[in-house]
Protein backbone atom coordinates (compact mmCIF):
# COMPACT_ATOMS: atom_id res chain seq x y z
CA UNK A 1 0.00 0.00 0.00
CA UNK A 2 1.25 3.64 -0.78
CA UNK A 3 1.33 5.82 1.40
CA UNK A 4 0.49 9.89 -0.24
CA UNK A 5 3.43 11.73 1.39
CA UNK A 6 1.73 14.47 4.47
CA UNK A 7 3.42 17.65 4.47
CA UNK A 8 3.69 18.55 8.32
CA UNK A 9 5.27 21.87 9.76
CA UNK A 10 9.01 20.85 9.21
CA UNK A 11 8.37 17.15 8.09
CA UNK A 12 6.97 14.73 5.49
CA UNK A 13 5.19 11.90 6.49
CA UNK A 14 5.83 9.29 4.02
CA UNK A 15 6.34 5.11 3.01
CA UNK A 16 9.64 5.26 5.92
CA UNK A 17 7.43 5.76 8.70
CA UNK A 18 4.62 3.18 8.06
CA UNK A 19 5.05 -1.16 8.38
CA UNK A 20 2.63 -2.52 5.92
CA UNK A 21 0.54 -5.71 7.61
CA UNK A 22 -1.67 -8.39 6.12
CA UNK A 23 -4.83 -6.47 6.83
CA UNK A 24 -3.46 -2.37 6.88
CA UNK A 25 -0.50 -0.33 8.10
CA UNK A 26 1.17 0.10 11.06
CA UNK A 27 3.09 3.57 12.07
CA UNK A 28 6.38 3.05 12.84
CA UNK A 29 8.50 4.63 16.11
CA UNK A 30 9.48 7.43 13.72
CA UNK A 31 6.09 8.57 12.38
CA UNK A 32 4.70 8.95 16.12
CA UNK A 33 7.79 11.41 17.00
CA UNK A 34 6.44 13.15 13.83
CA UNK A 35 2.83 13.15 13.79
CA UNK A 36 1.80 13.19 17.91
CA UNK A 37 3.62 16.44 18.40
CA UNK A 38 1.68 18.16 15.10
CA UNK A 39 -1.42 16.90 16.49
CA UNK A 40 -1.21 18.56 19.40
CA UNK A 41 0.53 21.42 18.20
CA UNK A 42 -2.77 22.11 15.92
CA UNK A 43 -4.63 21.20 18.84
CA UNK A 44 -3.64 23.87 21.15
CA UNK A 45 -3.77 26.28 18.24
CA UNK A 46 -6.23 29.39 19.34
CA UNK A 47 -8.82 30.42 16.60
CA UNK A 48 -11.93 32.39 16.75
CA UNK A 49 -15.03 30.66 15.87
CA UNK A 50 -18.90 31.87 16.95
CA UNK A 51 -17.29 34.92 18.71
CA UNK A 52 -15.04 33.22 20.76
CA UNK A 53 -11.14 32.72 20.83
CA UNK A 54 -10.38 29.17 22.52
CA UNK A 55 -7.96 26.70 21.07
CA UNK A 56 -9.21 23.90 18.91
CA UNK A 57 -9.77 21.40 21.51
CA UNK A 58 -11.88 23.24 23.34
CA UNK A 59 -14.12 24.59 19.87
CA UNK A 60 -14.62 20.70 19.64
CA UNK A 61 -15.63 19.99 23.10
CA UNK A 62 -18.40 22.80 23.00
CA UNK A 63 -19.51 22.00 19.58
CA UNK A 64 -19.61 18.51 20.82
CA UNK A 65 -21.59 19.14 24.20
CA UNK A 66 -23.67 21.39 22.02
CA UNK A 67 -24.62 18.41 19.72
CA UNK A 68 -25.79 15.89 22.92
CA UNK A 69 -27.72 19.21 23.97
CA UNK A 70 -29.62 19.00 21.36
CA UNK A 71 -29.73 15.30 20.72
CA UNK A 72 -31.26 15.29 24.26
CA UNK A 73 -33.43 17.96 23.96
CA UNK A 74 -35.30 16.80 21.37
CA UNK A 75 -38.74 16.33 21.56
CA UNK A 76 -39.94 12.63 20.08
CA UNK A 77 -43.29 12.23 18.53
CA UNK A 78 -45.54 10.21 20.78
CA UNK A 79 -46.28 7.60 18.50
CA UNK A 80 -42.12 6.82 18.38
CA UNK A 81 -42.21 6.81 21.80
CA UNK A 82 -43.96 4.17 21.97
CA UNK A 83 -41.51 2.04 20.20
CA UNK A 84 -38.36 2.74 21.71
CA UNK A 85 -36.69 -0.34 24.16
CA UNK A 86 -36.00 -0.20 27.84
Amino acid sequence: MEIRPLKLRFHCINNKHFTPLKNGIWMRKEGKKVIIPNCASYLNKHIKLNQKVLSIKNHMFLQSRMLKQNITSYDVPFFIKSFQIK
